[in-house]
């Protein structure tokens, strides 16, 4: 996943140089062109957009599929009912998407789910609010 990461990084790195019409000769530091860039970092794109699915889908009706696969999803990672002695094949990933947002917020999965509830409560009392 780092390795990943570095060359997704790097990637990104040298299209910003090929945008900002930075030659190799110039020796412009990685910092320097994120500043002139004023672009997010790879990385932290990634994880913005992967919150922001999360709470999409966290604030979908209970009776959307995406919804009951969020909540399969995270009952089977805490290792209640059936579901937590179920493995994955072998050469697939280690991490599946709701550890990867419980690790990037340091939230357990029921925690993350709970922050999804308060946000959908904070939405819907702003949707009243404008309608009035």
């Amino acid at each position: 996943m780092k390795a990943g990461i570095a060359k997704l990084e790097a990637f990104h790195m040298t299209n910003q140089r090929r945008i900002l019409d930075i030659l190799w000769y110039e020796f412009v530091t990685n910092v320097e062109v994120a500043t002139l860039s004023q672009l997010l970092s790879i990385n932290e794109a990634i994880s913005r957009r992967r919150h922001s699915l999360f709470g999409h889908v966290r604030r979908r009706d209970q009776a959307a599929p995406a919804h009951q696969a969020l909540h399969l999803s995270v009952t089977s990672r805490q290792g209640s009912g059936q579901f937590g002695t179920w493995r994955s094949q072998p050469g697939r990933p280690r991490k599946c998407w709701v550890e990867q947002v419980t690790t990037s917020t340091g939230l357990s999965p029921s925690g993350a789910r709970s922050v999804g509830r308060e946000r959908e409560k904070e939405s819907l009392y702003l949707s009243l609010i404008i309608l009035m």
